[in-house]
């Protein structure tokens, strides 16, 4: 099954791969203000702003996204053993790992384990719909998620935001 299909659409839809994307990282001082620039982030963000939104108008000013790393890639910021490591990736696949989600890899390889893709949803960033289209126009073709891993990813979305609270006084049954 193809997980990653190839667009070179005019426009943005959830579940699209962006390469390369500059993240802003100043903070604005006020709101409605542009942030103050001191240096820039580039990273692989994944759209997650739904793509009726980003394809009827009005069109919205920012685009939501979070970052799209390989296995290899987030690892890299893992201090585990091969022990944790292991058992972190399997309650991943699973998941059970609060605010990430497991994708497939982007060459559709699924052999290759250190190529399988981590959406981190616990860091969101928002960017200029006019900017990001401009980046994604310049990229040309890229990654888009195919049915049924592009509701996969927005079930694990909606999932990590829509969580439900119950109170810790609960009884205990033995």
């Amino acid at each position: 099954m193809t997980a990653w299909v190839q667009t070179v659409d005019d426009s943005l839809c959830q579940g699209e791969f962006l390469r390369e994307c500059s993240i802003p990282a100043g903070q604005p001082e006020q709101m409605h203000e542009e942030p103050s620039v001191e240096e820039e982030l580039v990273a692989g963000l994944i759209v997650l702003t739904h793509s009726c939104d980003l394809a009827n108008s009005p069109l919205p000013e920012y685009v939501s996204l979070c970052s799209l790393q390989t296995l290899e890639e987030f690892r890299a910021y893992q201090p585990q053993s091969n022990t944790k490591w292991n058992n972190f990736l399997n309650s991943l696949a699973k998941g059970q790992v609060q605010g990430l989600r497991l994708l497939p890899p982007l060459n559709n390889d699924f052999e290759s384990k250190d190529h399988f893709m981590i959406a981190d949803y616990r860091t969101i960033f928002s960017l200029k719909y006019n900017e990001l289209l401009s980046h994604a126009l310049d990229l040309g073709a890229r990654p888009k998620l195919a049915s049924p891993y592009l509701e996969y990813f927005s079930q694990g979305l909606g999932a990590y935001f829509s969580r439900v609270g119950l109170s810790p006084d609960l009884p205990r049954w033995p």
